[in-house]
Order: C-alpha cells, then sequence, then structure tokens
C-alpha cells in the first residue's frame, strides 16, 4: 500500500553551507546556555549573600 511512497530514491545531500550554519547554530546555542546559567548562578549567589548579610 504504501511501499511505493517509502521506496523513493532521494538525491539530497548538505553543502558545506548548510554544514556551516548548523555548526554555527549549534556553537551559538551552547553559548547562549552557558551565558544564560552564569547569569542565574550569580543572581542565585547575590540573593544567598543578601539572605545571609541581613541575619547579622
Amino acid at each position: 500500500m504504501f511501499s511505493g511512497a517509502l521506496s523513493a530514491t532521494v538525491f539530497a545531500y548538505i553543502d558545506p553551507g548548510t554544514g556551516s550554519f548548523l555548526l554555527q547554530a549549534l556553537v551559538g546555542g551552547v553559548a547562549a546556555v552557558i551565558v544564560l546559567v552564569r547569569a542565574y548562578w550569580r543572581r542565585s549567589i547575590d540573593f544567598v549573600r543578601r539572605g545571609r548579610d541581613s541575619d547579622k
């Protein structure tokens, strides 16, 4: 029934420009996650330090 649709030969490739774009997107995503984690880490540390300072 669906064998004709699944057995079609596809001639496709990823050209170097597309591969470079995918690599840039991956590196950019990792960098964004690192910056986000650092920002929230600093906020949480500042929050804990403020809480400790007000107890004195």
